[in-house]
């Protein structure tokens, strides 16, 4: 780390901008605290007794559930990816992810239009087969199906590239010592991946908390839907933003377990080249192998992508060019605004942490960069109830418009921005920083003319990375939208809650083709070919 031209004008104007940026960041979260001490009224006589457990219930089956089914296909699909050859492994070790591009809530709306009274498979089995009920794809185990199904690749990212980095060597002596497969995998590499597969888990349960879109189409009363219902159904900002605290201490739980235990894991690494060769498995057990890895991605990606191109192409003739024009530009306008802002905090925020490296700023840092892993629906609430302080403190109405859904979406959004710029900055030597100062260069042309070439490529990944999470976003936009202003996210949902899963097919798949495009070159870096 640097401390230099830590006298310099430009430094010290780093430093309080970069202060005065975690505080406005932080404001959210300060309001939820605040409105912890106002009074919900009767709000929470009807909330405690009656509705509340069940909220609680609600999200922890799913969260739980969810975790359960990722960590299971997630694990077996990079077992087998990392450590056998069979048919189809080159292929299905890059398609595995696939199902990333689709955000919950759009995976449900084509399941629903499949499984669901009049979808195509119960319509089907119904003509074909006398079947009376369809699949209970609205219902608890429906939800934990789909949310498995669309979320087990962060699990298996994290454990594929951990297995491959980390346990070559320890794997290939456990063979040489007998070790049959199934010790190796539970003696082996799930002890010395447990903190890639508890990261995995976590990210899960915090995604599976966060949910809004998906739980509210299957009619799954979790915590992020009772926020909702008590600013909407019940008129309490006060009740939502306490309901928020809970759902935030949830998350913030698991993000110090999480960091707890890849504190505790330490392993040395043998030096050199570590990954074994594929082991190749005989027929019946390849063909077993290949049907593993096919079927997350059939469910994941392959069926719902089909069904969303049938029914775009049967409501094709009825689409409006306007109206679709315009949703496409209000959802690319706000995505690329939002990326150029929150990529340049970013980078204010990186270099301040290269220049003052001092233990409170790091903390600052690490502190208001967590905000991924807050649900969208609570930092709704957190910025509404910012304009509603101030307005009460100064009398301006700032509440809603882009000013509230940019402050969401930076803090929404800014861990993906800050981790990725503040990577590709460590990467730059500080040998560098040292020869412009000893050149006489200023801090802000080492900046413009060394540090911008050579980060950029992780500058464009972060550009892309946020832009892509910003057309996914739903409850945020959908809740502090300006009037009138739709964006992709928001029109699906608008359909598909009216039931009208055929004309929300277009704007759904057009997220989907969107965020394949990270997807592309997050595939493209995956090594590895066959061994």
């Amino acid at each position: 780390m640097l401390r230099l031209h830590s006298g310099s004008s430009l430094s010290r104007v780093l430093l309080w901008s970069t202060y005065l940026v975690t505080a406005c960041v932080g404001l959210p979260i300060l309001a939820i605290a605040v409105h912890l001490f106002i009074p919900a009224g009767d709000i929470w006589n009807h909330l405690f007794p009656d509705v509340l457990s069940g909220y609680l219930l609600d999200s922890l089956k799913l969260s739980i559930g969810t975790a359960i089914g990722t960590l299971l296909i997630g694990i077996s699909t990079a077992w087998l990816c990392s450590s056998y050859r069979f048919p189809g492994r080159n292929l299905f070790r890059w398609a595995l992810v696939l199902p990333l591009a689709y955000p919950a809530y759009i995976t449900a709306y084509t399941y629903t239009g499949i499984l669901d009274y009049g979808g195509t498979l119960y319509t089907f089995g119904r003509e074909h087969f006398n079947v009376t009920t369809p699949l209970p794809v609205r219902s608890m185990s429906g939800a934990v199906a789909i949310s498995t199904f669309t979320l087990y690749p962060y699990v298996y990212l994290l454990i594929y590239s951990s297995w491959l980095q980390r346990t070559g060597r320890l794997l290939e002596a456990g063979r040489i010592l007998g070790a049959k497969p199934w010790e190796n995998l539970t003696k082996v590499a799930l002890p010395t991946n447990r903190p890639a597969i508890i990261a995995g888990a976590t990210i899960v349960i915090m995604e599976t908390l966060a949910d809004y879109g998906m739980v509210q189409h299957l009619g799954i009363n979790t915590l992020s839907i009772g926020i909702m219902k008590t600013w909407f159904g019940l008129n309490s900002i006060a009740g939502a933003a306490q309901l928020s605290t809970i759902l935030l201490v949830l998350t913030v739980s698991l993000m110090i377990i999480e960091r707890k235990a890849r504190r505790r894991a330490r392993y040395d690494e043998p030096a050199g080249p570590i990954r074994s060769p594929l082991v190749k498995l005989q027929p019946r057990k390849a063909f077993a192998a290949s049907v593993v890895c096919a079927v997350p991605v059939l469910l994941g990606f392959v069926i719902p992508t089909v069904q969303l191109a049938a029914l775009t192409l049967e409501q094709l003739d009825k689409v409006t060019g306007y109206d679709y024009l315009a949703l496409a530009g209000n959802t690319l306008t706000v995505a690329a605004l939002s990326a150029v802002l929150i990529v340049t905090i970013s980078l204010l925020l990186s270099y301040s942490k290269r220049f003052h490296p001092t233990a409170g700023l790091q903390f600052i840092l690490r502190t208001v960069s967590s905000g991924y892993a807050v649900p969208g629906v609570v930092i709704a609430v957190g910025v509404l109830g910012v304009g509603i302080l101030v307005r009460e403190a100064t009398g301006l109405l700032i509440a809603g418009g882009f000013s509230m859904l940019m402050l969401a979406y930076v803090v929404r959004f800014l861990t993906l921005g800050f981790s990725t710029t503040e990577a590709a900055l460590e990467k730059v030597s500080s040998g560098l920083d040292f020869s412009a100062r000893t050149l006489n260069t200023s801090m802000a042309g080492t900046l413009l003319r060394v540090h911008l070439p050579l980060i950029s490529p992780g500058v464009f990944a972060a550009l892309l990375l946020v832009f892509v999470d910003v057309i996914k976003e739903l409850p945020a936009t959908l809740v502090l939208r300006p009037f009138n202003y739709n964006t992709l996210a928001v029109r699906t949902y608008e359909l598909a809650s009216d039931e009208r899963l055929a004309e929300a097919a277009l704007p759904a798949l057009s997220i989907v083709v969107i965020a394949l495009l990270p997807l592309i070159i997050l595939v493209r870096s995956m090594g590895d070919k066959d061994r």
